[in-house]
């Protein structure tokens, strides 16, 4: 891992290349490094299965922390911005509840979004 957090994306939907775009923008510093989850060994070094990666975005810092879903889009944004406010933000109960839910209605509805392919409705497997 070459910056301060690696992301694991899956490469064959749009939604999430499109996300890791503005991702990429946003982290004038370098501190995220992108890994799709196709690249082989890639979700065993997150310590997660090929099913779980489907699932969800993850972040893994260089601590050996992962975060997935909500979690993992805001430990990333903060990296890329040089900040921690979304990560503390999170952590208010009331706030981190509506933020994975609301996570969880994108990563179900993906393939509905601007920038989807077909691969975005893909099932674990």
């Amino acid at each position: 891992m070459s910056g301060e957090l690696e992301v694991l994306f899956d490469a064959d939907c749009g939604f999430c290349q499109r996300s890791v775009a503005v991702l990429k923008k946003l982290d004038r510093g370098g501190r995220l490094t992108f890994t799709a989850l196709q690249t082989p060994g890639a979700p065993g070094r997150f310590g997660i299965g090929l099913d779980q990666a489907y699932e969800q975005l993850w972040a893994l810092d260089r601590s050996g922390r992962r975060a997935g879903g909500a979690h993992a889009v805001a430990s990333a944004a903060d990296a890329a911005l040089g900040t921690r406010v979304l990560g503390r933000a999170l952590r208010v109960r009331p706030l981190g509840r509506v933020a994975e839910r609301a996570y969880r209605w994108v990563a179900g509805h993906r393939y509905m979004l601007p920038g989807s392919t077909a691969a975005c409705a893909v099932q674990p497997r």
